[in-house]
């Protein structure tokens, strides 16, 4: 058995051994030179391949899966990596899934790399979580009846986040209510 540390040896360069069997007794049954190449293994590999998702748009708390498509032409394991994705989505390095549920709206700059342990690519692409607008509840205060020279007194409730514009016609009313739970 010969061993060598290829690093023993330039990338690209050769070494030049010779063998030779002996019988125990003195004698010489064979011999034979065997030249060791070492190869340099990124000479060989072929880049991976990753698309662009291209730009995407989801809203706070919907439910995100994105399989990231990425080849290798050597058929090396892939590891995928993610930077600026949108908080509450993760990424799988090993099978390229984003998943999760956005959490906080605003425009996010991704960058998405892949590699083959030798050499990466990177894509770039923008991501918008949206805030959902949620529509505001007012519970209807019933019929209500007063005499023409009696001053209205009337209660709303109303349940949203944010300011809430409150009106009645007929009449001139008009009230504005801030975050009223």
């Amino acid at each position: 058995m010969i061993t060598v540390a290829p690093s023993n040896i330039e990338v690209g360069g050769q070494a030049v051994f010779y063998a030779s069997v002996l019988d125990g007794a003195g004698g010489t049954l064979s011999a034979s030179s065997v030249v060791w190449t070492v190869a340099d293994p990124a000479a060989n590999n072929s880049t991976p391949t990753l698309s662009n998702p291209g730009t995407r748009q989801n809203d706070v708390g919907d439910v995100v899966v994105l399989q990231l498509n990425a080849h290798d032409n050597d058929n090396d394991p892939l590891t995928f990596s993610a930077n600026g994705l949108p908080a509450g989505l993760v990424l799988n390095s090993s099978t390229g899934l984003i998943s999760g549920s956005p959490t906080t709206p605003g425009r996010y700059s991704v960058v998405l790399s892949v590699t083959d342990g030798t050499s990466s690519v990177n894509q770039g692409f923008t991501w918008t979580i949206r805030t959902v607008n949620v529509a505001p509840v007012l519970t209807n205060p019933g019929d209500q009846t007063n005499q023409v020279t009696q001053f209205l007194v009337l209660a709303l409730q109303a349940v949203l986040i944010g300011a809430i514009t409150a009106w009645a016609s007929r009449r001139t009313l008009f009230a504005t209510l801030d975050d009223i739970d």
